[in-house]
């Protein structure tokens, strides 16, 4: 069996609302790596979508990963694809473990309270800035981002940084790429792979997967305009790696 797969982070690739996004949309977007690979693969007859996301916090799935879970549920891979005249089976699967491994990655969903520490570029203020320094946003929101037991400077408001701020986003998920990358082109059925992803994080993956297996065809697919046409490129051609855009 050839096999292409699909290595897709979800929540980098779909910043948006989840109640604007459709399965149509997803879809449409899961197509441009498949198409690409199946026109240079005539002989892959199995592609393996693998969805990766922030789906769990403490062993308890999030809202948003139920939300995404039932978005891509609604994508039909029973219906095969056509390749060349033959046809060619699909199927999707939200990873909650590493390739070929059974371990279950339970705490993929970071929620921290506070702001990340805000440096603020000096050069680019004005004279005026910082001489109120009660009232100056710049200002406010620099003392304020120090840590999350900062306390409001508003005379009397005792609310700490940490009580009214909280940030939110995935971990472990570009590290639990990575591996799959190369462990997935160690595989011998394995023809191709493609990253659907805006982050550079996944770069040196690819290039050391490349350098080790380059029997296998690797594609990165952004959204990012810079990236496709500069950045991936000028990256990735010397060790033909493909960059489609989304």
């Amino acid at each position: 069996m050839n096999r292409g797969f699909i290595l897709l982070d979800f929540n980098n690739v779909f910043t948006g609302e989840l109640a604007l996004l459709s399965s149509n949309d997803i879809e449409a977007k899961l197509m441009v790596p498949i198409r690409e690979m199946l026109s240079e693969h005539t002989d892959i007859n199995r592609i393996e979508i693998r969805v990766y996301g922030g789906w769990y916090q403490q062993g308890a799935l999030t809202d948003k990963a139920s939300a995404a879970f039932t978005l891509l549920s609604g994508i039909d891979c029973t219906v095969p694809l056509e390749n060349h005249g033959r046809w060619v089976r699909w199927n999707m699967e939200n990873v909650i473990s590493a390739y070929g491994t059974s371990h279950f990655w339970n705490n993929t969903y970071r929620q921290k309270n506070g702001l990340p520490r805000i440096i603020v570029n000096t050069e680019a203020q004005r004279e005026s800035c910082g001489v109120d320094k009660m009232h100056c946003p710049v200002e406010i929101v620099k003392k304020i981002s120090k840590g999350s037991e900062k306390i409001c400077h508003v005379d009397g408001c005792t609310l700490k940084a940490g009580d009214i701020f909280q940030t939110f986003g995935q971990k472990m998920i570009d590290t639990l790429m990575a591996c799959d990358i190369l462990t997935i082109a160690e595989e011998s059925e394995t023809d191709a792979i493609a990253v659907m992803t805006d982050d550079v994080d996944l770069l040196p993956a690819l290039v050391v997967s490349s350098m080790k297996y380059n029997r296998v065809s690797y594609y990165i697919a952004t959204h990012n305009n810079q990236h496709a046409t500069q950045d991936f490129p000028s990256l990735l051609n010397p060790y033909n790696i493909k960059t489609l855009i989304l």
